[in-house]
């Protein structure tokens, strides 16, 4: 082995096994500027203290969120900017801090919308939004899943190899759903809204115990 190409190969990413949220989709509902993303990692990047960054698949570009975050916090929320450039181009990356070339990505693209504009009535204004809460973080016994809109019809809680560990049916209008998971083992989850329209919201829930 040629030592320039030796060189190249210390240079390049570890391949890692663990998990980051939200994992983006072509199926999944946009988040927006000017709003909140939970990102989410498991205990496989086996890390002190973690770095997190969004990497932009037009421009190439890392650009870092936040840094030394503990790594048995599990998430983070990111307020989103209202600047940034729209669009399904970005990548969520959770690295070591302390070894930053053990790094993981969002195995999929992560969408960026425009803020919807509020619904303005003569009554009242109304802000529709997708915004998505698991609650608490991390959950012992029951978890509950709230959200802003109405159009969810089930909500579903998916382990991290997309295993479903429960599902629960929404009536029509509710703004969240409750799932006992008093039987289900500890780790990071992914509650799975399903929307009238087959649209898809996923949201990085914790269990602990």
């Amino acid at each position: 082995m040629l030592p320039q190409t030796l060189i190249l190969l210390l240079l390049l990413p570890i391949t890692l096994q663990a998990t980051v949220v939200p994992m983006g989709g072509k199926r999944l509902v946009p988040y927006h500027q000017g709003r909140t993303m939970t990102i989410g990692w498991d205990d496989e990047l086996q890390a002190n203290n973690v770095d997190i960054g969004i990497w932009d698949g037009v421009t190439s570009q890392l650009t870092m969120i936040a840094t030394r975050i503990s790594a048995t916090e599990g998430s983070y929320v990111w307020s989103i900017p209202r600047d940034l450039p729209t669009g399904d181009r970005y990548r969520i990356m959770v690295r070591d801090a302390d070894a930053p070339l053990r790094a993981q990505y969002s195995s999929g693209y992560v969408s960026i919308g425009t803020t919807p504009r509020p619904i303005a009535t003569t009554v009242k204004q109304v802000d529709e939004g997708v915004d998505v809460q698991a609650s608490p973080f991390p959950a012992a016994e029951m978890l509950t899943i709230s959200w802003r809109d109405r159009d969810v019809t089930k909500v579903e809680l998916l382990d991290l190899h997309r295993r479903l560990s429960s599902s629960v049916e929404v009536e029509h209008g509710a703004d969240h759903a409750r799932i006992d998971v008093r039987s289900v083992p500890s780790g990071l989850y992914f509650a799975k809204l399903v929307h009238r329209n087959g649209s898809i919201v996923i949201e990085p829930a914790m269990i602990s115990r």
